[in-house]
């Protein structure tokens, strides 16, 4: 017996986890009206939802799901989100795979969502599969259900996420073998760390030009740095707390061998830095590039905050004595 859209609302949610999403009124399920907590808020949806499965001719290996029939574009109910999402949970553990809503809100044609078997396959085994883009540019992902909240977070502060970083932290929380509520807690924490820690490094970069703020270099070298690291209490995901540096001199920052002085952000460097230098050419190409002072950030209102060197000297106590 064919599972009815309504049913597959209250299957999503099950999923999902009662504590993180819940059915406010299935309806016939597309769409279906729910409620999904998303960094410490609770969210409404539009959830046009359904099953997975092959294509019924063509490629064995493509897979799709669709809207119920003709003439059901979906929509958007008042006070939610879009979300077009399709459940593949015949066998487990079961995998969601989403496309983009905004491209199909209010078309009346039965469009289906097309997507190869590797990509949910892959959300099986590592929880968070590489996107897929289509053939037609629509970019479809794969995840284990209880990370709705991170993929929803994800795509709404529009910040780059590496696959591998998110699939090492799910696996870190224990919830590829351990598929409990309190593993799958620990991988969303874990994957909203990442979003906020892309999201900070989006700001610090667009704030100084992606341009390393102590020696000038672009190249697609240059990370957001915390000046308090972000896991130090009190720190912020601001871009006054942080700075563009290049791979080297972030390293260099991260080993405390770099100091800047909080009121003038006058730069020293370590003096066995500056030793090497005196015998190895290429240590002396770090030392002379460098810059006297800190670059300043293309506007005055994310210049680096003076607590937020001081803060760091303070956590840090100790291992700043030689400046």
């Amino acid at each position: 017996m064919a599972i009815s859209r309504e049913a597959y609302v209250q299957i999503f949610c099950s999923l999902v986890g009662d504590n993180v999403a819940r059915v406010v009124d299935a309806r016939d399920g597309w769409p279906g009206h729910i409620e999904v907590q998303v960094a410490g808020a609770v969210r409404h949806f539009s959830l046009h939802v359904g099953p997975i499965g092959p294509m019924s001719r063509g490629k064995s290996y493509e897979y799709r799901f669709q809207p119920p029939g003709p003439n059901r574009p979906m929509l958007t109910l008042p006070g939610t989100s879009p979300l077009l999402i399709g459940v593949w949970d015949i066998d487990q553990p079961a995998v969601f795979v989403a496309a983009d809503p905004e491209t199909r809100l209010g078309d009346p044609k039965r469009v289906s969502t097309l997507f190869p078997e590797r990509l949910f396959r892959a959300a099986q085994e590592v929880g968070w599969a590489e996107p897929y883009i289509n053939s037609d540019g629509g970019v479809r992902w794969a995840f284990l259900p209880q990370l709705l909240p991170s993929f929803i977070e994800h795509i709404e502060q529009g910040v780059p996420l590496v696959p591998k970083d998110v699939q090492i932290a799910i696996a870190g929380a224990g919830l590829i073998d351990h598929p409990d509520a309190a593993a799958a807690a620990r991988a969303r924490a874990a994957t909203t760390r990442l979003i906020r820690d892309a999201r900070f490094a989006r700001s610090v970069l667009e704030a100084y030009g992606a341009r390393c703020a102590m020696c000038g270099l672009n190249m697609g070298l240059v990370v957001g740095a915390h000046i308090l690291p972000a896991s130090v209490l009190g720190s912020s995901d601001v871009a006054t707390n942080g700075l563009a540096l290049c791979e080297n001199h972030h390293r260099a920052f991260d080993r405390h061998q770099i100091w800047v002085d909080p009121d003038s952000r006058k730069l020293k460097i370590h003096p066995s830095m500056l030793e090497s230098a005196e015998t190895h050419e290429q240590d002396k190409v770090f030392v002379t590039t460098t810059f006297a002072q800190i670059a300043p950030p293309l506007q005055k209102i994310h210049v680096p905050a003076r607590q937020a060197f001081v803060d760091r000297y303070a956590y840090f106590d100790g291992r700043y004595d030689w400046a």
